[in-house]
């Protein structure tokens, strides 16, 4: 068996982290595999950051076969109960019709990437319909999925320990192997011997009140209040899609110093990455914490982190590669000081970063879990 039925709801043209999920197919197939994808139809959110990539077509193999689902009618409910954090938030109108209309020339793996918590859903319906093997991936926490699909995995993945210590702790499953993340494909960031004024920072990742990447903009402007020349030695620009989170809570502090620079395409944005010297990243209480990281890793580029997530911060400091904080405005302030007071200590960082990169290839992570599922099958067979 050589077959992978891919099911997620967001596919490519979707942007944001969903770009992984183009690589993992790219790489999936590189390793020998032959894949369909099950996805939904363009979605409508408020609340997501949806915006589409064009140059993800690039990424994907030529001659894919999507399998695409209306996914439209009920979004109001879904972003309603997402903002406010009611119940299982699951877009049932895809399920149903993908579970009613797909057909499967052959047996294959059935793969879902968690969250979204439809995918699970609907992953597991078509393992037990077509009487396939389930394989669900977790990139964050998602502790909605009913115990019996986790049960009928045949292995889970979690990207982070804090996720399969978590899967653990709540499933108990048999078998759950830690497939970190990675950064998507390979750059060279140029060689830096001295640290200049004006230090140029990046933020990539996704605008939402999870992220909240105004953040660091608040964090500027305390700092520019109490000591103005300091604070002209930092520029920060923020990436990311030009909807209603930045137009409300990010313009507000824009100035010369902070700038929003709209959504680059994947492409893009690892040709950018490079010309700077260092990212920012914000985060909540997911377990998870941006696959953004790993593209800044890529790039060369130490990490400033405003976090209330142990994960991430335990990660920064164990590699020595940046400054983490909490999401405290007057905090992140004197961790912009600090920089700026310290700026050599970023070409130390630096050199930490590149240091470990390596380790953290998604291609290589991908060719893990190939072998993984390979064993697995040929021991299911035996």
């Amino acid at each position: 068996m050589n077959k992978i039925y891919f099911i997620s709801c967001f596919f490519v043209p979707m942007g944001r982290s969903e770009s992984n999920r183009a690589f993992m197919v790219k790489y999936l197939e590189e390793d020998g595999w032959d894949l369909e994808v099950v996805a939904g139809e363009n979605y409508k959110s408020l609340i997501l950051n949806f915006q589409e990539d064009q140059s993800l077509w690039e990424v994907i193999p030529k001659g894919l076969k999507i399998h695409r689902f209306n996914g439209r009618p009920g979004w109001m409910t879904y972003d309603l109960k997402r903002l406010l954090n009611i119940g299982n938030n699951i877009r049932w109108h895809w399920i149903h019709e993908a579970e009613r209309n797909l057909q499967l020339a052959e047996k294959g793996v059935i793969f879902a990437i968690v969250p979204q918590l439809d995918d699970a859903v609907l992953a597991y319906r078509l393992a037990c319909k077509f009487d396939c093997p389930l394989v669900l991936y977790y990139v964050d926490e998602e502790k909605d999925v009913a115990k019996e699909i986790v049960d009928r995995a045949e292995v889970l993945f979690g990207v982070t320990q804090h996720i399969t210590k978590s899967l653990a702790a709540q499933y108990g499953h048999k078998d759950i192997r830690l497939s970190e993340n990675g950064y998507l494909q390979e750059i060279s960031p140029p060689e830096k011997d001295s640290q200049a004024f004006p230090l140029r920072l990046v933020y990539a990742g996704s605008m939402t009140f999870r992220t909240r990447p105004e953040i660091f903009a608040q964090a500027w402007h305390l700092l520019f209040n109490k000591e103005p020349g300091l604070a002209q030695n930092i520029e920060i620009d923020f990436y990311g899609p030009p909807n209603y989170y930045p137009s409300l809570f990010l313009k507000k502090w824009l100035n010369n110093n902070l700038r929003f620079k709209g959504f680059l395409p994947v492409s893009q944005l690892m040709q950018t990455l490079p010309g700077y010297d260092m990212a920012l990243t914000s985060v909540h209480t997911d377990i998870s914490f941006s696959s953004k990281t790993y593209q800044y890793l890529n790039a060369g580029l130490p990490l400033l982190v405003s976090a209330k997530h142990p994960g991430l911060k335990e990660f920064v400091d164990e590699h020595q590669i940046g400054l983490a904080t909490s999401r405290d405005v007057k905090e992140v302030a004197q961790k912009l000081k600090q920089l700026i007071e310290g700026k050599e200590q970023i070409l130390k960082w630096r050199r930490k970063v590149l240091g470990i990169k390596s380790r953290f290839s998604f291609r290589e992570r991908v060719r893990e879990i190939s072998r993984t599922l390979k064993e697995r099958l040929n021991n299911s067979k035996g």
